[in-house]
């Protein structure tokens, strides 16, 4: 069974992607990782080809470790 979560209301950590991301990467990088701590979980709000943001396409990814601007063991 899969696990679900929910998304905190309120932003408590917010940077952007800093490159694309496919279902096998295992590094992200991000713009910034300041005050981000591992291990942890990071929401990603997606966007589609035009650039329009689609709430119901949020992905929930796990990581163990940070690395520069990198969040690793994704």
């Amino acid at each position: 069974m899969p696990t679900l979560f929910i998304a905190p209301r309120a932003n408590y950590f917010s940077t952007t992607l800093n490159g694309a991301i496919n279902a096998t990467q295992t590094t992200i990088t991000l713009t910034s990782t300041t005050n981000l701590q591992a291990p942890g979980y990071i929401v990603i709000d997606r966007e589609d080809g035009s650039g329009a943001a689609t709430p119901n396409a949020r992905e929930v990814v796990s990581f163990t470790g940070i690395s520069g601007s990198d969040i690793t063991t994704c």
